[in-house]
């Protein structure tokens, strides 16, 4: 199978192999592992649930970059120098953990979709609501957002901007049971990032 694949894309692209072979096998490997493991999963139940973490981890993932990138050019506003190094220890430190990808269950898909339809594309009416943390304290949530403007206003494309999302947060209903991470519960450091009181 493996060879087949890679003998229709050298043919493909008029006898120059441009993918090396084993990266080809590779591929192919990972393809019908994954699609094996998912066959596996819908048959006891858990495909969906999975799906919906790898989507949340993902978008996780993708915030992080993005703000890491704001923090390596410093173009937020961020004044103090206090700010920064802050910014820097919950990004490098704490990474994924001190952030939220939960979707709330009060709003269904319909309702989602019903937002998207009243705004249109080029004025960011793509909207996703999520829960808030309360263990949070409120000057991280200020950092995050402040690297996040920063990358809409001075790195994101066009593109980028219009396909953005608009997190919707209200605290009054949507309320995130995810415990303190052991990385900020059990780190002296981290612990000003924790809502006490």
């Amino acid at each position: 199978m493996t060879s087949k694949v890679q003998e229709d894309k050298v043919c493909a692209n008029d006898g120059v192999e441009r993918f090396p072979g084993g990266d080809v096998q590779d591929a192919c490997k990972n393809y019908f592992n994954n699609k094996k493991r998912d066959e596996k999963r819908k048959s006891n139940g858990t495909f969906e649930k999975h799906r919906a973490l790898n989507r949340s981890t993902n978008r996780k993932r993708r915030k992080l970059k993005v703000r890491r990138q704001v923090l390596a050019t410093k173009q937020a506003n961020l004044n103090p120098a206090e700010q920064w190094e802050k910014a820097a220890f919950a990004l490098v430190t704490v990474g994924l953990d001190a952030m939220s990808s939960e979707e709330d269950p009060n709003c269904s898909s319909d309702e989602e979709v019903d937002m998207r339809k009243l705004q249109s594309r080029t004025s960011n009416g793509k909207h996703r609501r999520v829960k808030h943390r309360p263990w949070i304290n409120p000057e991280v949530s200020e950092i995050m957002q402040a690297l996040d403007d920063g990358y809409t206003k001075h790195i994101a494309t066009g593109r980028q901007k219009t396909l953005k999302w608009k997190l919707i947060r209200d605290a009054s209903c949507s309320i995130s049971d995810a415990p303190v991470p052991d990385k900020i519960l059990h780190n002296d450091s981290a612990k000003w990032m924790l809502n006490i009181g």
